[in-house]
């Protein structure tokens, strides 16, 4: 081999590393990019865990008082968080049409936001007898 084949190997590998540790940071950049927070804003997430109070008043009677409540008030209790007039009452008590920008006179405005609503809430019954409530939001106070 001459010395002329040996230095453009040295070359041609000085260059191909050159290439890849520009290329490493091309891909790097534009991976950041695309999960930066300026991209892709943080979901927030609030969560309550209520116990539903026992109201059968023949099980109470029957449990001496001490309250273990059954599937079917949890049931009950679910579907009160669910109902349509819940939703109204918190997209009234925290002005969610004005924040949102929907018009509250409408019927396809009130059902837009029970949409929404129902999107950002999740309401499940969990296997110790409690009920969850699960607000997601981009705004950490909303989702509070």
């Amino acid at each position: 081999m001459t010395s002329s084949s040996i230095n453009l190997k040295v070359f041609l590998h000085k260059r191909f590393i050159l290439r890849l540790i520009i290329g490493s940071g091309i891909v790097f950049i534009i991976a950041w990019l695309f999960t930066a927070p300026l991209i892709v804003k943080p979901l927030y997430e609030s969560e309550a865990i209520v116990n539903p109070p026992l109201t059968l008043v023949s099980q109470q009677y029957y449990q001496q008082g001490i309250g273990f409540r059954g599937d079917a008030e949890i049931d009950w209790y679910v579907q009160v968080l669910l109902s349509s007039m819940l939703r109204d009452s918190i997209a009234q008590r925290f002005d969610l049409y004005e924040q949102l920008g929907i018009d509250d006179t409408t019927s396809s405005g009130r059902s837009q936001m029970h949409r929404k609503i129902a999107g950002a809430v999740r309401v499940e019954k969990n296997r110790y007898g409690s009920v969850s409530i699960r607000v997601r939001n981009h705004d950490p106070y909303m989702a509070a």
